[in-house]
Parts: C-alpha cells; structure tokens; sequence
C-alpha cells in the first residue's frame, strides 16, 4: 500500500511539473535590425506588441543598424533581404501555436526566427536603396455630408503592406480643382495613389478592378467609388446613394 502511494505521489508530481513547464512561457531574446536613415520604414513595433501578447517572456531586446557590424553579421546569416526586421533566438519549439504564427510571418531556422513579411517602405538589405514609398492623396468634397468617409482607404491600403505618407485636399480648393481637373474626375470622394507600386505587387494586380493608371503613373480611385457607399456625382452635381439589393425570398 505504501510502495502504491510513493508510485502515486510521484505520478502526481511529475504531471503537475509536466503542467507547470507547459504553461511556461518561451523565453525570446529579440534583434531589430534597423536603418536609421529611413524614418517613414515600415514599423516593426506592431508584430513586438503582437508578439508580446502571445506566451512569451522578453529576456532582452536591442536595436543593431543595418551598416553596424553586427548588424551586417545578422543580414549575412540569416540573408536577409529587407529592414528594418526582427530576429528571435530562444525557445521557439516550446509552444506550437507560437511556432505556427511565425512560420507564416517568415523563416525558422532551430532557435531561431527572421521576420520575413516586411510591408513598405523598406531598405534593401544589400544597398541601401529605399523601395515601397507610397503618397495616398484623399480627395473629398466636405459640402457632402452623407458621403461615405474616404479616410477608411487608408486602412484597405494597409492591408497591402503599404504604410503611406497621407494627405486630406479640399475638393473646393485650389489644390483641389487642379487635381479633378488633371485627372478628369467625375466622381468624389476619391483617392490618388502615386509611388514605387512595384514594391505591392498584390496591390497592382488588383488595381484594373477600382481604377486607372494615368500618364504620370498616378493611380486614380474610379469605378470603385460606386461600390464604397453614398457619392457625389461632378457631372450631374447630385449626390448618389447606391441602390439596396432586393431581399432574398
């Protein structure tokens, strides 16, 4: 009976350590590799906190620039392309959910992670060259109370990766009128997008669908204004409510 309860007791106690190591957290010691010289770069701030959420500890965390000598160590190991980024080192076989969310973010490689999916802009690890500047011009007439709010753009373009400079014009404007009447627009609000698009490759393929390129490569926000809510029609002077979908029988 005692030799069953000693059996028990130790049962007992290596499940509860067992419990105890797996609800540990993963100990990580994070590197930025950063590049001081771009200051509108894509942040890594966002996947930090993320990361922070998840059943992490944070030994430590430090910032190394790209032309540092580390930093150029890191760029060499891990071929990195794009910065700013971040690697991890530590425990990141602990915890499967943490290591899923990873490998679909970048690159695993043992004890160690390299974040991978950079939005824009970015510096190109091996020159220097900045690739991914964006401006995102929203071009709306404020007389028009009930129109749909063209500021919500600026969160759809993020979700490309692009981190754009933004700017709100006053169709009413000097600046304003120019920009209707250079681009021949008809319908407000709108948006002009004018950058390095080769840098959003999802965002240019899906472009022909909402708009057009014009001469000076300027992409202008058109027959995807009638699908975003209540318009202003130039032409007609009127404001246009999109017509409701029949209800389903």
């Amino acid at each position: 009976m005692l030799a069953f309860s000693l059996r028990t007791n130790a049962a007992l106690g290596k499940k509860v350590a067992e419990n105890r190591e797996l609800k540990r957290p993963a100990e990580l010691d994070v590197t930025i590799v950063a590049e001081p010289s771009c200051r509108e770069c894509f942040s890594v701030a966002v996947f930090l906190e993320n990361l922070k959420k998840q059943n992490v500890k944070i030994k430590s965390e430090k910032t190394v620039e790209r032309m540092s000598q580390e930093g150029e160590a890191l760029i060499k190991k891990f071929n990195i392309v794009k910065v700013p980024t971040v690697v991890l080192s530590g425990e990141l076989e602990k915890d499967e959910s943490l290591q899923k969310i990873l490998s679909q973010l970048g690159e695993i490689r043992g004890s160690d992670f390299v974040l991978k999916s950079i939005g824009g802009p970015y510096v190109l690890a091996a020159t220097g060259e900045i690739k991914g500047e964006m401006k995102l011009v929203m071009l709306a007439d404020p007389t028009c109370a009930n129109c749909y709010d063209v500021r919500v753009h600026e969160s759809i373009i993020k979700q490309f990766g692009a981190t754009p400079t933004v700017e709100l014009v006053d169709s009413r404007t000097t600046e304003g009128k120019n920009m209707v009447e250079k681009y021949g627009i008809k319908l407000l609000p709108t948006i002009i997008l004018k950058g390095d698009f080769e840098a959003y490759p999802e965002l240019k393929k899906v472009w022909p669908q909402v708009g057009t390129v014009e001469k000076d490569g300027a992409r202008v926000f058109r027959q995807g204004v009638k699908g975003m809510g209540v318009y202003k029609d130039l032409i007609s002077g009127k404001t246009v409510e999109p017509q409701k979908q029949p209800a389903a029988q």
